[in-house]
């Protein structure tokens, strides 16, 4: 019995002429869906692990670094992990 392969997410944009799809999600789960030699380039933002309570300026005024959740530091160990990875 053959397992079915797994499918891709619709992507959010996608331009059939210029063989354009963006896929929003976790980059390490749907570069496992794709075909090997398939991806001509990948466009990431990963967590830079700045979102630590600090303050910058932008535009003459202070606001927060703070990204959310996912770009909180949880230690070198875990970062380089997930750097790894």
């Amino acid at each position: 019995m053959t397992k079915s392969p797994v499918k891709l997410p619709p992507p959010v944009y996608s331009d059939e002429k210029h063989h354009i799809r963006l896929y929003q999600g976790d980059c390490l789960e749907l570069l496992a869906l794709l075909p090997a030699e398939s991806i001509d380039l990948i466009f990431a933002d990963p967590p830079y692990f700045l979102s630590n309570g600090g303050i910058t300026c932008h535009a003459g005024r202070m606001v927060s670094v703070n990204k959310g959740a996912w770009d909180k530091s949880r230690g070198p160990d875990a970062n380089h992990e997930f750097n790894r990875a």
